[in-house]
C-alpha cells in the first residue's frame, strides 16, 4: 500500500491525499493501472462488513457483482487510454449480502511518481446520486422561473395575469399538484381566490373561501414576513385543525408564505401535494421570493393606481375651481352691473330724481350691495373651509341664537312667514353664538330659496338627551336622494336653479362639526326639506 512520506522537505506537516479520501462521503478505491486494489476508505469497509486488509487481499470480486466486474475494468482500461474520467453503474455488495446499485466514477489519481499512475473510484448510492441530481435540476428549475417571473414583473402587465403566472411557476418549481393564491377580505377572516393550479374539482378564480380560524390559513396569517410554513401531514398535524378546501383537494403536504405589501398582508401564497414530500430550505427560499416579487408588483400596483386617483381627483378639483369661478363671476357681475347703473343715475340726475322714485333707487342700491356683500363673506369663508373667526365653544342658549337669526333673516329678505316652535325652558349648547346665528341664516336663506312664495318656513327647537335638535323645514320640492349624499362637498350645487356658490352648506358643517355637532338634510314624508343641526347640551335649562 502506497503512504505518504508524513513530513515535507521543509520540516512542516506534508498534505496526505489518503487521508483526505477517509472523509469523503462516498464509497472510495484507489487501484493501480492493471486493476490490483491498494486502498479502500473507511466508508467502504463499514459498507461491506468487511476489514480494510480483508477487501485489498480479495480484490474486486469481494466488492463488486461478478457480472459487473467486466464493466469495471472497461472503465479502467477507458481511463487509462483517454487520461479523463469515465462513469459507469454497478452493483456493490452490502454487508448483508445484498448488492446495491452505485454511481462509480474512475478517474487518475497521481501516485508519488508521475509515471505510475493511480486509479480513483469513487462511488454513490445511485438512489442517493439520482436524489442529489433531482434536487439540483429542481433548483435549477426554480432560478429560471424565478427569473422569468422577474422579468415578467419588470414589464407592464396585469395583476391578475401576473398572478397566474406566479401560481404556474411556483407549480413547475415545486412539483407541486395544488397551487392557491389567497387574497385576503375584511378583517382576515376570508379570502378571494386570484388564482389556482391543478384545483380539482375546480376552483372557480375570483370565489370567496371561508377562512376558518383554527385552520392551516389563518394559522399562517399569524407568522412573521418571509416565514414558510411547511407541513408534512395536513391531517395529522397538530398547530391546526384539518381545512375543508385542502381535504377536498386531497393535499397531504405543502408550504405556505405571506405576500407582504407595505399596508400588511396581501394574502398567501401556497403549494400542496398529494404524495408527501419533504421540502427543502431551497424549496422554501423560492416560494420566498415568488411571494416577495409578487408583493413589490402589487405595491407598484398600488401605487400606480394611487397616482392615477390622485390625477383623477386633481383634474376633478381643477374643474370644480372652473366652474367656481365661472359662478362666481356671474354672481358678482348682476349686483355690481346694478350698482354701477344705479350709482350713474344718482350721478346724472343727482337731486333731479323725483321723491318717489329716489327711495326706490336706494333701496335697489342697498339690496345690490347687501347681495355682493354676501357672496364675498361666503366666498372667503368657504373657500378656506372654515370660519372667519374659530373660537372655543361657550354656553349659547339656543332660543335667543334661533330669534336673533330669525330677526335679521325677516329684515334682510323681508320675510315674515317664518314659525318657531321651541319649549319653554331650553338646556343651553356648546357653540358660539354669532358662528350658529351665521348657521341659522344659511339654512333659513336656503329654505326661502326653494320654496314656493307665501308658503312657511318652520324652526323647530327640540331637546333630545345630551344633544339640542334645531331643525329648519320648508314646503319645497326637496333634494333627489343622490344628491342628499354631496350636498355638503365644496361647491356642489346638484340640480338647483336658484342663485348661489354651493360653498354655503360646506361652511355650515365646518361650524356646526367645530362644536362636536352634526349636521344633516333629509326630505320630509309630507314634502319639503327638513335641515337639522344637533348640538352638545351645555349646563341647565334656562327660561
Amino acid at each position: 500500500m502506497v503512504t505518504s512520506q508524513g513530513a515535507s522537505d521543509s520540516g512542516g506537516p506534508s498534505f496526505d491525499p489518503w487521508e483526505v479520501l477517509e472523509f469523503l462521503p462516498a464509497l472510495v478505491a484507489v487501484a493501480t493501472a492493471s486493476g490490483t486494489l491498494l486502498f479502500v476508505n473507511k466508508r467502504v469497509e463499514s459498507f461491506t462488513g468487511r476489514s480494510r486488509r480483508d477487501l485489498i487481499e480479495g480484490g474486486w470480486p469481494r466488492v463488486v457483482h461478478p457480472n459487473d466486474v467486466p464493466r469495471a475494468l472497461a472503465s479502467l482500461g477507458e481511463v487509462i487510454e483517454s487520461r479523463g474520467p469515465a462513469r459507469t453503474e454497478m452493483r456493490l455488495r452490502r454487508a448483508d449480502g445484498a448488492y446495491v446499485w452505485h454511481n462509480v466514477t474512475v478517474e487518475i489519481f497521481p501516485g508519488e511518481a508521475a509515471a505510475t499512475p493511480l486509479i480513483r473510484a469513487v462511488a454513490l448510492d445511485c438512489q442517493f446520486y439520482h436524489t442529489q441530481l433531482e434536487s439540483l435540476r429542481a433548483l435549477q428549475q426554480q432560478k429560471a422561473e424565478l427569473a422569468e417571473l422577474r422579468s415578467l414583473a419588470l414589464q407592464d402587465m396585469s395583476t391578475p395575469l401576473l398572478l397566474e403566472m406566479a401560481v404556474q411557476a411556483l407549480a413547475r418549481g415545486l412539483s407541486a399538484t395544488l397551487v392557491l393564491a389567497l387574497r385576503l377580505e375584511g378583517d382576515g377572516r376570508r379570502a378571494v381566490l386570484e388564482a389556482a393550479h391543478g384545483s380539482r374539482p375546480e376552483v372557480q378564480r375570483a370565489a370567496r373561501i371561508d377562512l376558518p380560524a383554527d385552520g392551516h390559513f389563518s394559522f399562517c396569517l399569524s407568522q412573521p414576513p418571509r416565514e414558510v410554513t411547511v407541513v408534512h401531514d395536513l391531517e395529522r398535524d397538530f398547530r391546526f385543525a384539518p381545512d375543508p378546501l385542502l381535504a377536498q383537494h386531497g393535499a397531504t403536504s405543502g408550504l405556505t408564505t405571506l405576500v407582504q405589501t407595505t399596508e400588511g398582508p396581501w394574502g398567501l401564497l401556497s403549494a400542496f401535494t398529494r404524495a408527501g414530500r419533504a421540502f427543502s430550505q431551497e424549496d422554501c427560499d423560492f416560494a420566498v421570493e415568488v411571494a416577495d416579487t409578487l408583493g413589490r408588483v402589487l405595491e407598484r400596483e398600488r401605487r400606480l393606481s394611487h397616482l392615477a386617483g390622485t390625477a383623477t381627483l386633481l383634474q376633478e378639483t381643477l374643474a370644480e375651481r372652473d366652474e367656481f369661478m365661472e359662478t362666481l363671476s356671474h354672481e358678482l357681475r348682476t349686483p355690481a352691473s346694478i350698482i354701477h347703473a344705479l350709482a350713474n343715475v344718482l350721478l346724472r340726475r343727482g337731486l333731479n330724481v323725483p321723491p318717489e322714485d329716489r327711495q326706490g333707487v336706494i333701496q335697489d342700491l342697498f339690496d345690490a350691495s347687501r347681495r355682493l356683500t354676501e357672496t364675498l363673506v361666503v366666498t372667503s369663508d368657504a373657500y378656506r373651509l372654515q370660519p372667519r373667526e374659530p373660537v372655543d365653544a361657550e354656553p349659547v342658549n339656543p332660543g335667543t341664537a334661533v330669534a336673533s337669526a330669525v330677526r335679521l333673516f325677516k329684515r334682510v329678505y323681508d320675510q315674515s312667514r317664518v314659525r318657531v316652535r321651541s319649549p319653554r325652558r331650553l338646556p343651553m349648547v356648546a357653540a358660539s353664538r354669532s358662528q350658529l346665528e351665521e348657521v341659522l341664516l344659511n339654512l333659513l336663506s336656503n329654505a326661502a330659496k326653494h320654496s314656493p312664495p307665501q308658503t312657511a318656513i318652520e324652526v323647530l327647537i327640540e331637546p333630545a338627551g345630551e344633544e339640542l335638535l334645531i331643525r329648519v323645514l320648508d314646503s319645497g320640492p326637496g333634494i333627489p336622494e343622490a344628491d342628499l349624499r354631496r350636498v355638503f362637498e365644496p361647491y356642489y350645487r346638484g340640480r338647483t336653479t336658484a342663485s348661489g356658490l354651493g360653498l354655503g352648506l360646506t361652511l355650515c358643517r365646518k361650524i356646526i362639526e367645530g362644536f362636536g355637532g352634526r349636521i344633516w338634510l333629509e326630505n320630509r314624508r309630507e314634502g319639503g326639506l327638513a335641515a337639522s343641526v344637533s348640538l352638545p347640551v351645555m349646563g341647565a335649562a334656562v327660561a
